[in-house]
């Protein structure tokens, strides 16, 4: 376990992208095998922020014991998990780098980077100035 945890922390992937602001239908991960493994990555999102104020943070969770910590620029982080999947965050008008943490547990096949930031489907809404 430890030399899997160092691969992982040596060479988490790293993928620039939006936030979307629709949430399609996800399917659950069912167990389909004995195996089972941990997976953690770290994404790094440019968000052009038009409006500054409060944004409703949300994600969907398929994975077992999933959980996402968002780090904002200032340093200040929300966990979102799926019994508390929405948070509010409040951004500046311009260019915010957020970095999302995924953490979670499979069975089976281990998913990749993109399989685990598309079944996340990040959303950010504005909620109010």
């Amino acid at each position: 376990i430890l030399g899997i945890e160092l691969y992982n922390a040596l060479n988490r992937p790293t993928v620039y992208g939006a936030a979307t602001s629709t949430i399609p239908t996800v399917p659950t991960v069912t167990p389909n095998s004995s195996f089972v493994g941990q997976f953690s990555y770290t994404f790094h999102l440019e968000l052009h922020v038009k409006k500054e104020g409060k944004y409703l943070i949300s994600a969907n969770f398929i994975y077992p014991d999933e959980i996402v910590i968002v780090y904002l620029q200032d340093g200040r982080a929300i966990t979102l998990t799926p019994s508390n999947p929405v948070g509010q965050i409040h951004l500046h008008k311009g260019i915010v780098i957020l970095t999302v943490f995924v953490s979670g547990e499979y069975y089976g096949k281990e998913p990749s980077p993109s399989e685990v930031f598309e079944s996340l489907n990040l959303t950010i809404t504005y909620e109010s100035g």
